[in-house]
């Protein structure tokens, strides 16, 4: 009985590996934010978008989405919003996309909360 189940475990096992594989979805050319690290980021289900905040080198605070059905980067214009940072906490709710805490230039931590509303 124990060989029978280390056999089926190993087809299991093969079969969810085969179906597992990357793929690229923009290839960094055109429009896009520029590359970096720590930046807030996440993945609102509903609309199929990807949004990106700040990061470093800098740090930075612009804004973009990444709409993944048309592989369109777009780059957002705000008239307010977070003071430039990186390192941040970063999630999605109900078509809401926060940010929290996070480094800013010179060694300066913050605090704050942000929403901001990607529909």
């Amino acid at each position: 009985m124990a060989v029978s189940t280390c056999v089926l475990f190993t087809v299991l096992v093969v079969c969810v590996r085969g179906q597992l594989e990357w793929e690229r979805l923009h290839d960094g050319a055109g429009i896009a934010p520029s590359a970096r690290v720590s930046m807030g980021f996440g993945y609102d289900l509903a609309s199929n978008k990807i949004i990106v905040f700040g990061g470093g080198p800098g740090p930075m605070n612009d804004t973009w989405i990444y709409d993944v059905t048309s592989g369109i980067w777009k780059e957002v214009v705000v008239t307010n919003g977070p003071e430039a940072r990186f390192s941040m906490v970063s999630g999605f709710s109900n078509g809401n996309f926060y940010i929290s805490t996070g480094e800013g230039a010179n060694k300066v931590f913050f605090n704050d909360i942000w929403r901001f509303d990607i529909l």
